[in-house]
């Protein structure tokens, strides 16, 4: 059994608008078939399921433990209930009357919410609001790609690799030119 952390939110009813405020980061495990995550021995729904708590962000322990190396799990946890907190969460329908989960910072910018978990309510509750489209294929040979920003993400990522990672990047632009 893999162990997931998520985002616990509570739902706050103030004029007419529904918010969700983060309250805990606790470990638990997400049931995919009926798209819960169980935590302190409570299955909880996602956030756009609407009831009293919800869960967003679910992520596998492994992630928290890359995210922050050498901290403690609690403080770490402490650390993405912070940075959740500078959000602002409300739940909103679009003209079909499926719900969404937006997001606003401080400077008003919002997003929606759409993590695999929402998908997958999405998929399994409202089949209709997710419509694939399907995308004309790239011409490869008008594909750019920099090699020094492969470098530089490859680097952060796997630590130590660097002559390694080089040489895998030389062998794949040599192998994308001549294609």
């Amino acid at each position: 059994m893999i162990k997931d952390y998520a985002i616990i939110f509570q739902k706050l009813e103030h004029n007419d608008t529904v918010y969700y405020v983060p309250i805990d980061v606790p470990d638990g495990v997400y049931l995919e078939n009926n798209n819960t995550f169980t935590a302190h021995n409570v299955a909880l729904k996602h956030i756009v399921a609407g009831d009293e708590y919800g869960f967003c962000f679910r992520s596998e322990m492994t992630a928290l433990a890359g995210k922050h190396k050498y901290m403690p799990k609690i403080i770490s946890k402490k650390m993405i209930l912070n940075e959740f907190n500078k959000f602002t969460y409300v739940r909103l329908f679009d003209e079909n009357d499926t719900p969404i989960i937006i997001s606003q910072d401080k400077e008003n910018n919002s997003k929606v919410i759409m993590d695999n978990d929402i998908i997958n309510h999405y998929l399994k509750y409202y089949p209709n609001a997710i419509q694939i489209e399907e995308k004309e294929e790239k011409d490869i040979s008008k594909i750019d790609i920099d090699v020094n920003k492969l470098y530089n993400e490859l680097t952060k990522q796997v630590i130590g690799q660097d002559r390694q990672i080089k040489e895998l990047l030389s062998i794949l632009w040599k192998s994308f030119s001549t294609y």
